[in-house]
């Protein structure tokens, strides 16, 4: 990632349909974008709280188009940028109430599209669409519940939930009415 990317911090990585990489710079907290053969593409975001910008960048994902989520974890939030930058939207991972004790982590968007945000803070797994609405809460499994949950992955209609705190992945296929919580 040299290149005239300068100092940087990578925490996550994203690749989308064109075979473009994303990966978030905790150190500029800004989107480094790659051609496939590692070519410099450009940068998103950059530190602040304006749209498009973060106060902490965490864990990213894309689509097949090159848009972005990306989660802020300072500012607990998903921002919504298009295939070239430009902020789209964001919302909150956690309602009101929560929110100081939210820490998002793990991010992954499925096929159909909804986004699953992972919180070790909140010991749980949260599926959104991608405008923000909340449509399930996961608590854990099999009557169990999560301990640290950070990374997830969307296999079609499968979560996988790697939880740091059991050591353990698990496999959900969960239902999604909206308002359902568990």
């Amino acid at each position: 990632t040299g290149g005239g990317f300068g100092s940087h911090r990578l925490s996550s990585l994203a690749v989308d349909a064109s075979g473009k990489i994303y990966l978030s710079d905790r150190e500029n907290q800004s989107v480094l974008v790659l051609s496939a053969k590692g070519d410099s593409l450009g940068v998103r975001g950059g530190f602040g709280a304006g749209p498009g910008q973060f106060r902490r960048i965490g864990a990213l994902c894309s689509d097949a188009q090159g848009e972005l989520w990306v989660l802020d974890e300072a500012r607990r939030r998903v921002v919504h940028l298009d295939s070239g930058g430009a902020f789209l939207s964001e919302f909150q991972v956690a309602p009101d109430s929560l929110l100081d004790s939210a820490r998002p982590a793990g991010i992954a968007l499925s096929g159909r599209p909804l986004l699953a945000i992972a919180d070790p803070g909140l010991k749980r797994v949260s599926i959104f669409t991608p405008q923000g609405a909340l449509l399930r809460v996961l608590a854990g499994w099999d009557g169990g519940s999560f301990d640290r949950p950070v990374a997830v992955a969307w296999s079609g209609d499968s979560l996988a939930v790697a939880d740091e705190g059991t050591q353990f992945v698990t496999v959900h296929r969960p239902a999604l009415q909206a308002g359902t919580s568990r």
